[in-house]
């Protein structure tokens, strides 16, 4: 840019000196300030890319709608499937779902499985289970304590839409040991009978497993 400029310029009138102001075209530059870096000029941005990018969004936007649609489909589905009833028993063995009795005589199919042989010498303990409405057992126990202060004691549980239960055999030789015998009926029922064997006495494997599968100590249903 030009600019112009007043500069001085002599003149001699006689003896005098004169001094007389001119115009001298002088070149501006114009220059960024220092330490900063040049401004580069702003450009448009082009139509065809502002197009390809709302095209992007909008696809995005469907497919966010279409998997949200799909997702709630999969939840309806879901939701009115029916699951499997299964029964729940309290601490006693009683349904949840029914008014129970208990009382002290041990059903006479798993007692008579247990006072066998040298058993039948000795005392026991036991209880029932039952409906208070119709009578039918749900578990009945026996427990035999032995002079040797070895305690034997069988359970024979059935309940009712109850699932399978597995079947197990954990017998050790000799004490101090828990000997454990379960053995399976139908679903839902089963016959568990074990032993608390102190230090040194022999494991009597033999009469548990005797008493776990005499047919006569499950209940029935």
């Amino acid at each position: 840019m030009t600019k112009l400029s007043r500069a001085p310029r002599s003149l001699r009138r006689g003896d005098e000196h004169l001094v007389d102001l001119v115009d001298v075209p002088v070149q501006e530059v114009a220059t960024d300030p220092p330490g900063y870096p040049p401004i580069a000029p702003a450009r448009g941005v082009p139509v065809r890319l502002a197009a390809a990018a709302l095209a992007i969004a909008l696809l995005c936007l469907v497919a966010t709608v279409l998997v949200l649609h799909r997702r709630d489909r999969v939840i309806v589905r879901t939701s009115v499937a029916i699951p499997q009833v299964t029964a729940t028993v309290d601490a006693s063995g009683c349904p949840s779902d029914v008014s129970c009795n208990v009382s002290a005589d041990p059903q006479r199919g798993l007692l008579d499985a247990v006072l066998t042989g040298d058993l039948s010498r000795y005392g026991f303990s036991g209880s029932t289970v039952s409906d208070a409405a119709t009578g039918k057992p749900f578990r009945s126990s026996v427990t035999v304590r032995l002079a040797n202060r070895l305690v034997v004691f069988a359970t024979a549980q059935c309940i009712p839409r109850g699932a399978a239960v597995p079947g197990r055999r954990s017998l050790p030789t000799i004490g101090p040991a828990d000997a454990l015998v379960v053995v399976p009926g139908p679903a839902g029922c089963s016959v568990t009978v074990g032993a608390h064997v102190p230090p040194g006495v022999d494991v009597p494997a033999a009469l548990l497993d005797q008493i776990a599968h005499d047919p006569a100590a499950q209940l029935t249903r």
